[in-house]
């Protein structure tokens, strides 16, 4: 399997997670059970359009809130 091909699987399988917790949020702890890099992917997200918002719990502990994604996003993939 290509790099790419991984990169754009744990993309959308953080995707799904961020849209199943939504506004209530996921912590860095269960994102990082999917995909070691899943701040690289959040940052394609991102980038892609999607609204996610960052909020630190405590020492090294973060939430992460889905917020769909923007109007007229472009698209990465």
């Amino acid at each position: 399997m290509s790099e790419e091909k991984r990169r754009s699987n744990a993309r959308e399988r953080v995707l799904s997670i961020l849209k199943l917790f939504g506004a209530t949020g996921v912590k860095n702890t269960e994102l990082v059970k999917e995909t070691q890099r899943f701040g690289a992917r959040i940052l394609e997200l991102r980038k892609a359009g999607y609204r996610i918002e960052t909020v630190k719990q405590g020492p090294g502990v973060y939430l992460y809130k889905y917020h769909g994604p923007q109007e007229k996003a472009p698209r990465l993939f």
